[in-house]
């Protein structure tokens, strides 16, 4: 029985060009490893400081995203001095534009990798 409770699929964007900013900080060493509808998961140097709501800004290309997240899991992925932490954020929409404007960014993502797994 498959116990994952995730609805929607998530979009590997490890190799894309996406800056982050949590809190107005950006660490260029900052991964966003994949995105969801609900979700993004991201990899860093550092554990997120933040354990409650951050104000989140997704940037790819000229598209930009004002997101709310909420920190809700988090784990080491390598230790010692190359140490890295995998994390992930639950996505807060205040506004139905931010949500729909999401949306449209997975319709994008979601295309954008059929098109992909066809060329494969």
């Amino acid at each position: 029985m498959n116990h994952d409770s995730r609805i929607f699929p998530r979009y590997v964007t490890k190799a894309m060009k996406i800056e982050l900013f949590i809190d107005g900080e950006h660490d260029p060493e900052t991964i966003v490893e994949n995105v969801s509808l609900g979700g993004i998961q991201i990899s860093s140097e550092v554990m997120p400081k933040a354990k409650g709501p951050v104000k989140a800004v997704l940037k790819l290309g000229t598209q930009e995203f004002n997101l709310s997240a909420h920190s809700v899991w988090g784990q080491p992925l390598s230790t010692g001095e190359d140490s890295r932490y995998s994390y992930g954020f639950r996505l807060i929409f205040d506004k139905q534009e931010l949500y729909k404007r999401w949306l449209t960014f997975m319709k994008a993502l979601h295309q954008y990798q059929s098109t992909q797994d066809k060329k494969a």
